[in-house]
């Protein structure tokens, strides 16, 4: 539903929120990570009875309603982009750009069926000219270990002041990233924030 909703409206407006495991309306099972980086360029609402919750969820949940009231400003202010939205075994990615392009986040979903494929995953909206570092909040697994993409396993997490890699905006948006679509439905959060040499 966020998939199409969020081309036409925005981001703060969305009903986007952490729900229970198992999904009411669909049946299905998502795990806490799934759920938060789905919710995360909406509102970002708790829809959730959180006595249910176990430590280290509320551990979890907690550092991504952190994140969030980090970066609101920029989910709520930064333009919107999308790709991916007309091919149902391609990544689904949504995003938002600052306005003066010095920082995008994205969430990328996997296709709800595996598709045994790689693919690439343009990152629109960035200045070409710029370059930009990747941070990321991935889950457990997107596929076999030996399988991970190089570039994944270079980035920081979410606001890490570590070292992580840096690209063009050109080489972003035009190629895109390597992105295994192995394991279904599995939600991944880049944070780009831009680096001037």
């Amino acid at each position: 539903m966020l998939r199409w909703t969020g081309l036409l409206v925005p981001p703060e407006m969305l009903g986007s929120h952490v729900a229970s495991t198992v999904s009411s309306v669909t049946g299905r099972t998502s795990d806490l990570h799934t759920r938060c980086a789905i919710a995360f360029l909406g509102h970002f609402g708790v829809e959730w009875d959180i006595r249910e919750l176990e430590d280290a969820e509320a551990v979890i949940l907690s550092r991504w309603i952190s994140a969030y009231q980090e970066h609101r400003e920029l989910i709520s202010t930064g333009r919107v982009v999308a790709d991916g939205d007309f091919d149902p075994d391609a990544p689904a990615l949504r995003g938002v750009v600052a306005t003066d392009g010095s920082e995008a986040i994205y969430t990328i979903v996997t296709p709800p069926l595996s598709a045994d494929s790689r693919r690439r995953v343009r990152l629109p909206g960035l200045l070409a000219e710029a370059r930009y570092r990747v941070e990321s909040a991935r889950p457990g697994s997107l596929g076999p270990w030996w399988l991970s993409p190089h570039w994944l396993d270079e980035t920081a997490g979410l606001d890490s002041d570590a070292d992580a890699a840096s690209y063009s905006g050109s080489l972003l948006r035009e190629a895109g990233l390597d992105l295994l679509t192995l394991h279904p439905d599995r939600a991944l959060v880049l944070r780009l924030v831009r680096v001037d040499d």
